[in-house]
């Protein structure tokens, strides 16, 4: 199991190996996997079969599509990195001096995807927020020495093995609302769509698009499609409510305890069960 490039909150790293072989014994068939969530990309680019990936996080996508052309090389990770994280050292952890909030507007500005490799490696706790106006607004992660030689030796390593997974297995890689996603696939036996959308009733604050409304059009989609499908969710010694509809159309759903790692504050980092909710056998 390669660990992708890109710290997300939710990351599935931990669990990949679990998932990728639980929807594997459960949809042995599938020949192409959709990913309208690909966030991370640990389960797409783990999973070993063709794939559609696709997010509305500009800066991922961005990146993962020049990794995909060939656009980007390891040694212009390295280049972009290391004076950066020099800069960043000498300008402290000040708020308005930082040189954190240089690229960050550089990179609300012009969209350069090694510069959004810089803000996820160096912005508080790994978190992914864009405000309404789709522009990223993490804060600087108060580490001025965080682009230490070794940690950019891991990001290089890191790199080097999601753009391998990116070119063995993903044919088409974009930005699109997922419901334009779906709507290739959803009407594809053959296919197996894998969701794991921003998590409701979580504090991820993943973009100002995500709300009751997309949630119920992915139900809608998913479960009146005849594609096969997964989708990843949550639940806690509180409960779910979310789960419920899932649970109502037959759906089998799997679990596994784990703690997360990325969030704004401790208290959101609890214990909680991954869910993996599958296609009901008989729909």
């Amino acid at each position: 199991m390669i660990n992708t490039v890109l710290k997300i909150q939710g990351k599935k790293r931990r669990v990949a190996e679990w998932a990728v072989s639980e929807m594997k014994h459960r949809f042995p068939d599938a020949s192409k996997l959709v990913v309208p969530f690909v966030g991370s990309g640990s389960i797409a680019l783990n999973y070993g079969k063709r794939a559609w990936i696709n997010d509305r996080n500009r800066g991922a996508m961005s990146l993962y599509q020049a990794m995909l052309q060939g656009r980007l090389s390891v040694d212009d990770v390295r280049r972009h990195l290391v004076p950066n994280g020099h800069l960043l050292a000498a300008s402290g952890v000040g708020a308005k001096e930082s040189h954190y909030y240089v690229v960050r507007d550089r990179f609300n500005d012009k969209g350069d995807p090694l510069d959004y490799l810089f803000l996820n490696r160096t912005c508080f706790n790994g978190l992914v927020r864009f405000n309404k106006n789709e522009k990223f607004n993490v804060p600087f992660c108060r580490n001025e020495n965080k682009m230490t030689a070794s940690y950019i030796d891991s990001i290089c390593r890191d790199f080097e093995a999601t753009q391998q997974a990116l070119i063995d297995w993903v044919d088409f890689a974009t930005c699109l609302d997922f419901r334009d996603t779906l709507k290739v696939w959803e009407d594809d036996p053959d296919a197996l769509i894998y969701a794991d959308p921003p998590y409701t009733g979580r504090d991820t604050n993943y973009g100002a698009w995500w709300d009751d409304e997309a949630e119920q059009d992915l139900f809608d989609v998913l479960s009146g499609g005849r594609a096969q499908y997964v989708v990843s969710s949550w639940d806690s010694g509180e409960g779910n409510p979310s789960l419920t509809k899932w649970l109502d159309i037959g759906c089998t759903v799997k679990t596994r305890e784990l703690q997360y790692m990325v969030g704004r504050t401790g208290a959101n980092r609890p214990v909680v069960s991954e869910v993996l909710i599958m296609k009901p056998p008989s729909a």
